[in-house]
């Protein structure tokens, strides 16, 4: 027998169930990670790469937060150019784009996967680091100035 139920639901628990996304390269990156570039790599514990990094955000089966960080960075933005635009885009990174897999997520996200248990962080039997955390927004402070310029420049 090729593989059992038992395999079957092991592959949907670690599958992730993939919420949104966002670019972290030197041209665009989430500003509320840090001022530059580099300082937001940092915030995430990775070193600055050339051509970036693309940040998926997404639950595992059991509704845990992660946050998959891969380096196929043109992956990520055609999938988040075609959902600017209101398409369907089944995000799916190779194994091989890969770097690693952070608990939590970084930005606040208001959607959730349906189906599965509410987002909440992984169990530390999960994750060998603190989960990430979007930034207090009950206090100001750089990462609240940094939202506030982002919307100025909108405007």
């Amino acid at each position: 027998m090729a593989g059992t139920d038992e395999d079957t639901v092991a592959a949907a628990d670690d599958a992730l169930y993939v919420l949104t996304a966002v670019l972290l390269t030197p041209a665009k990156f989430p500003s509320v990670l840090g001022d530059d570039y580099p300082e937001a790599c940092a915030a995430l514990g990775l070193p600055p790469l050339a051509d970036g990094y693309g940040l998926v955000l997404g639950q595992d089966g059991d509704g845990a937060r992660w946050t998959v960080v891969v380096d196929d960075v043109s992956l990520v933005a055609v999938a988040v150019a075609s959902w600017d635009c209101g398409m369907e885009y089944d995000l799916s990174p190779d194994e091989r784009t890969v770097v690693t897999a952070l608990p939590g997520w970084p930005l606040a996200v208001a959607v959730a996967a349906p189906g599965v248990p509410a987002p909440h962080d992984p169990g530390p039997e999960s994750a060998d680091l603190p989960a990430l955390r979007p930034p207090d927004t009950t206090v100001w402070g750089p990462a609240q100035r940094r939202l506030g310029a982002d919307e100025i420049a909108l405007q």
